[in-house]
């Protein structure tokens, strides 16, 4: 085996691990992003968001008397605006692969 074959293996064998260590990497971020926002579902603030935004959409089948509820109630709309903002994140993660699925 010559010094240039040595060095070729060596660099095919280099590549291989570095590509290996970024697949790994990028499955760790996954893991981690998917993480956080599961953890941050069960905060306790987001847990009284959620629960005020269930009991909203269980006050009534009217879709018309809901958003009247929004328009009246400043904190409930505070509530609605806070869940759909973490809807967007999470979809926003999920359409560029950045979420363990």
């Amino acid at each position: 085996m010559t010094l240039n074959d040595f060095a070729d293996l060596s660099s095919a064998v280099g590549i291989f691990f570095v590509a290996a260590g970024l697949m790994i990497s990028i499955r760790q971020f996954k893991y981690s992003r998917t993480m956080d926002y599961r953890g941050h579902l069960s905060d306790p603030s987001m847990l009284e968001t959620r629960t005020k935004v269930d009991e909203w959409i269980a006050s009534s089948d009217d879709d018309d008397a809901r958003i009247q509820a929004i328009k009246e109630n400043h904190e409930l709309h505070t509530y609605v605006r806070i869940f759909l903002s973490w809807c967007n994140q999470i979809s926003i993660a999920y359409r560029f692969g950045t979420l363990n699925t």
